[in-house]
């Protein structure tokens, strides 16, 4: 979806000074900006956005374009992957880190600064939560891809097209995001499920489950029985076997190696669920393969 922008400069500030918002008598700040991940700090991967004094009347949207990192976010904590969207309130510190080893994280952010933006931005995140997945806002990801293009090719024709470009922007995010078709509820158990697909090479706690819905555990356990008719932790057992058994049919990978990136920290356990869920351990899944 944003491919392009990758190849746009990174750690690079696209934007002017200061923007005016409709209807706002505020001289808000429109900083579009596209960064790639780098070693900061004395820990390697740690990365810090806001390390000094973060913006009290700023609203930021942040969309992941390549790689992953773990993001801390208030209280939250998730991956921020490729395609995911995420709100950051004023006043909020992010910390990230990207592990070792892996590819780069990239991602771009919109800021925008002034009481109309901060007001609908709170909004949207009390019926939202946190992250949401580009891939359901097709206008909002067309919006922001051409802001992008157009402030790093030197802006609009006036500050007053940029801002109404900006502006545009988070209205259509409203818009999709809050649309009738889904619930919020739905919105944050998909959170959740999205986190759990990508993460399951890893063992993954309900607590992680629950943090990327922007939920506590036991608001998350009554959604998953509601919504799926099952509890988050069998849910995550059943999707982990699922990989399993498409590994062992797939792949050349050992038995010991499925089970690791299924996600299961004991071997001795995963043989027990898998030959309970299907009836035959999972070297006989081998063997049928």
């Amino acid at each position: 979806m944003f491919d392009d922008l990758l190849s746009l400069p990174h750690r690079e500030f696209f934007g002017r000074a200061a923007l005016r918002l409709p209807a706002d008598g505020d001289l808000p700040e429109l900083p579009v900006s596209v960064y790639r991940a780098s070693r900061w700090h004395d820990e390697p991967g740690e990365l810090w956005d806001g390390r000094l004094a973060p913006r009290e009347n700023t609203f930021k949207i942040k969309f992941g374009l390549a790689g992953r990192a773990r993001t801390r976010l208030g209280r939250d904590d998730f991956v921020h992957e490729p395609g995911t969207v995420v709100l950051v309130l004023p006043g909020e510190r992010t910390w990230s880190r990207v592990p070792d080893g892996s590819e780069p994280w990239d991602l771009a952010y919109v800021s925008l600064q002034g009481r109309e933006a901060v007001r609908l931005g709170k909004a949207l995140f009390a019926r939202t939560g946190r992250t949401l997945a580009a891939a359901s806002l097709p206008e909002t990801s067309r919006r922001f891809a051409e802001l992008l293009r157009r402030m790093a090719a030197g802006g609009y024709e006036s500050v007053w097209a940029e801002s109404r470009a900006a502006y545009g922007l988070l209205v259509a995010l409203w818009d999709e995001a809050t649309s009738p078709g889904v619930s919020a509820a739905r919105r944050r158990l998909d959170a959740a499920l999205r986190f759990e697909e990508a993460n399951l090479d890893r063992p993954v706690s309900v607590a992680e489950l629950a943090a990327a819905a922007g939920l506590s555990e036991s608001h998350l356990h009554r959604l998953f029985l509601q919504e799926t008719g099952t509890t988050p932790h069998k849910h995550l057992v059943a999707t982990r076997l699922e990989r399993a058994r498409e590994l062992l049919r797939t792949s050349p990978l050992s038995v010991k190696e499925v089970c690791a990136r299924s996600g299961f920290r004991d071997l001795p356990n995963f043989c027990r669920l898998y030959k309970r869920a299907y009836g035959v351990p999972p070297g006989r899944g081998r063997a049928a393969r």
